[in-house]
């Protein structure tokens, strides 16, 4: 049979989403939903029009979600902001810090380029030494520059202090002693054939025993005997027999021939034929070797191994190639009136000449039923551009889908339908219906879970449990701070602090601060933002005593305390929004300009005289203010109930009438709020750095040793979040979960005029540690930080028992307190 002489038409694609589909599908609807009244078909029918138009429309709402995953990220240059999107590379997020000796000589040699080897041993006190050999060059520069040398030595303690984990300390560093060696043998062949390749490979596994870095290195002067290399040199093919095996320097007489090398030695290659002294010898005869000759191969040898490495290395590069995407205009939007037949006129201008009044309207009115559903799918084209946002760190926008507002561009008419102020307007229904909050939070929570991170939000939380109306409320600021340091927080969490540097915390005290929602201060000291010309506080005890405290404080009968007024929750003027949230002590304003003169009259009183420190941890709460009215003397007082005592309350001022109370009392909450934020912080104190020079007594866990793996955790316990038993046991389960399984961390809760005094000694400490490490000035104040911390440790303790027994170690508060 013949073939057919024209071509076949192929059967369309069954893809429900095409427009075809679409169309089929949306008339057999359209028929099914008539019923009997279905009398024709009439592709020119106004209905069947509109429906082609919301079928074309929907196809292309289709076909711009149908691109890859990488398009709806990339920005308009084409390139794709990773950081940005919270996603790290593989090269970013895998990499581990040293954490073994092993782990340290890798850092230090992919630091150093004149370093060749490098050993680091601990001592029984757990203290490293690092031993280090240069290279060839480095070597000959070293003894002419001893200087250079220092400089070398400082720059890998400095190294070591920046990747240094918890709990450990570097002993000393030195550079080891080295020799060129010759290599002097008498070799039996089994064949005669290609000697100088056989001398090439003798040098070549000559100089792999040499470089070999499978040696323990807990003895890093431990030396190699010389038999282990008869070992490497009698299994190679055409070797049958040694008769003689040495590795002499050039001044070294064979009698003296050393059986062991030291592991700095390295191996003299020969630069011309005299220098070779190696004998090989076939059935007793002396056989030539080609100085050219093994030279060459012994270059292809060593050329072999480093394209191997190459190669090695450019295979584990391509294995993760990050995605690139393809710009994609998203939210461009195009109405569906300019598809229209011309006989709908919709592309009439809005007051044209030769249309009466009635058939305007009529237009105008076809227009705004096609706004009902025009506005819908160039929302739904805003959300998809805004998908780059969404699924980003940045939480600025303040909303999670888009809106688009159009114009006379994109809608011909719009002017007249769209109402007065119409951003405003939709800007509020969209507020309605957007919980940003809630779904930006949702995705922080993946975000993080990708990386294996579950921070506690209970942490982030703001302290007296109101909604944060800020832009970028707190519970964001928190996971976008962590998602944007990902990368230290994840690879520093063992990270100790750089003691080179007086002010670096380390990784662990940086984490444990964000996760602990400690993060607003400024630096240290943090008990600085306590005692400023503006405003001081003290210990309460101290202020019981004090000539401030006698006519500041004032006994209330209970008959009185029954007549008091309570003080309502009052929004901030917005005023007090205008500095930024992200604003740091101190350069924030505290206290808003206004007129109120009970505000004015306490500050100056906050300038001149110190207030108790349970103002700060009970100030943020309305209930422990009251307001009294005086009749006799026709004012009102604002009072603070100092303690949980029912009769002793702090005075604040006076008024005439009781709004300019609540307003102050308001205005001073939410400066007692700020103020707590900026006074929290962590210091971290390993025990073993402290430890005296002069002790030489090695680390046993047995032993009541106060140095050996302990930490001490400081934190402040005169703050709101600090004075609250349930917050200091998850601090303290917290703080536990994360410290290092082999370090018992000590969590000290301290009074305001204690941290004061632990800050001093803390901060001595650090400076003479970076400036003069191991000096007397350094021992004293070592001594004296740790004479701070000693009367507030306690022996560690073996796990026992079940371990929710541990969860009711404190109750909640009760009564007015909870």
């Amino acid at each position: 049979m013949a073939a057919a002489s024209f071509i076949a038409r192929e059967a369309p694609a069954q893809d429900p989403d095409n427009l075809a589909s679409l169309l089929r599908d949306a008339l057999a609807e359209v028929q099914r939903l008539s019923g009997q009244r279905w009398s024709d078909y009439n592709r020119h029918d106004p209905g069947v029009t509109l429906l082609e138009l919301l079928c074309f429309a929907l196809s292309d709402l289709i076909y711009r979600t149908d691109f890859a995953l990488p398009d709806y990220l990339t920005r308009p240059d084409g390139t794709l902001d990773y950081v940005a999107q919270g996603l790290m590379l593989p090269e970013q997020i895998f990499p581990a810090r040293p954490s073994t000796r092993q782990d340290y000589q890798h850092a230090i040699l992919s630091h150093f380029s004149d370093i060749e080897h490098v050993w680091v041993s601990s001592d029984a006190q757990g203290r490293y030494h690092i031993r280090f050999l240069l290279d060839d060059a480095a070597r000959q520069r070293s003894t002419d520059d001893p200087a250079w040398r220092e400089r070398l030595i400082n720059d890998i303690a400095r190294l070591y202090q920046r990747q240094r984990n918890l709990g450990e300390e570097l002993a000393d560093i030195r550079l080891i002693d080295s020799h060129g060696l010759q290599l002097h043998a008498e070799i039996a062949l089994l064949h005669h054939d290609d000697a100088d390749a056989l001398a090439a490979d003798i040098y070549h596994h000559t100089l792999l025993w040499l470089d070999d870095d499978s040696q323990p290195h807990d003895l890093p002067i431990a030396s190699r005997a010389i038999t282990s290399l008869y070992s490497h040199l009698i299994h190679l093919d055409a070797v049958a027999h040694i008769h003689r095996l040495r590795l002499l320097r050039s001044d070294q007489a064979d009698a003296h021939a050393p059986v062991h090398i030291g592991p700095g030695d390295w191996l003299v290659l020969p630069k011309q034929p005299a220098d070779i002294h190696l004998h090989l010898t076939y059935q007793g005869q002396a056989l030539t070797i080609d100085f050219s000759a093994m030279l060459i191969r012994l270059a292809q040898r060593q050329r072999q191994k480093s394209t191997l490495s190459e190669q090695l290395r450019r295979q584990a590069a391509s294995l993760s190639v990050p995605p690139q995407g393809q710009f994609r205009p998203l939210g461009e939007y195009r109405s569906i009136q300019s598809l229209f037949p011309a006989v709908y006129r919709l592309d009439t201008p809005a007051s044209p000449g030769a249309l009466n009044r009635q058939e305007q309207m009529q237009i105008q009115q076809f227009r705004g039923y096609l706004l009902l559903f025009e506005q819908l799918m160039a929302n739904f084209c805003a959300s998809l551009a805004n998908l780059r946002t969404l699924f980003s760190t940045d939480i600025d926008t303040g909303h999670s889908y888009g809106f688009a507002l159009l114009d006379d561009a994109h809608f011909a008419g719009i002017n007249t339908l769209y109402p007065e102020q119409a951003a405003r307007h939709f800007q509020a229904l969209q507020a309605e219906a957007d919980h940003y909050v809630e779904r930006k939070g949702q995705l922080f929570d993946y975000l993080l879970a990708l990386y294996g991170e579950q921070p506690d939000a209970r942490f982030w939380q703001p302290l007296d449990n109101e909604t944060d109306s800020t832009p970028a409320p707190r519970r964001l600021r928190y996971p976008q701070h962590f998602l944007e340091h990902i990368v230290p927080l994840t690879r520093e969490r063992a990270g100790a602090a750089c003691l080179d540097e007086p002010h670096h915390r380390g990784g662990f005290a940086d984490r444990l601060t964000l996760l602990l929602g400690m993060n607003d201060a400024a630096g240290w000291p943090y008990s600085q933002v306590l005692d400023q010309p503006t405003h001081r506080f003290i210990d309460d005890e101290a202020f019981l005593y004090s000539d401030t405290g006698r006519w500041q404080l004032q006994w209330l009968p209970e008959a009185v305390c029954d007549t008091l007024l309570d003080v309502p929750l009052t929004p901030p003027p917005a005023a007090d929004d205008s500095s930024p949230p992200e604003s740091t002590w101190p350069h924030e304003r505290l206290w808003p300009d206004d007129d109120n003169p009970v505000s004015a009259r306490y500050r100056q009183l906050l300038a001149g005289l110190p207030q108790p420190v349970s103002l700060l941890a009970r100030g943020i709460r309305l209930a422990h203010y009251q307001i009294l009215a005086r009749p006799q003397q026709g004012d009102y007082q604002a009072l603070f109930r100092l303690t949980s005592a029912p009769g002793l309350w702090l005075s604040l001022g006076y008024s005439p009438e009781p709004a300019p109370l609540i307003t102050f009392i308001n205005q001073l909450r939410r400066v007692l709020l700020r103020l707590n934020r900026l006074c929290e912080g962590i210091y971290v104190v390993e025990h073993d750095v402290l430890r005296p020079s002069s002790d030489g007594s090695p680390h046993t866990p047995d032993s009541a040793d106060p140095y050996f793996a302990q930490l001490s955790l400081v934190l402040p316990g005169y703050s709101a979040r600090g004075s609250d038993p349930v917050f200091r046991h998850q601090a303290e389960r917290l703080i536990a979960s994360q410290s290092p399984a082999h370090l018992f961390a000590h969590s000290h809760w301290l009074s305001l005029e204690a941290m004061r005094a632990f800050e001093r000694s803390y901060l001595d400490w650090r400076s003479a540690r970076a400036s003069a490490p191991g000096s007397m000035a350094c021992e004293q104040a070592a001594a004296q930080l740790m004479a701070c911390l000693a009367p507030r440790l306690s022996p560690p303790q073996p796990a026992c028992g079940n371990e929710s027994e541990t969860d009711m170690t404190h109750s909640s508060p009760q009564g007015q307190d909870a």
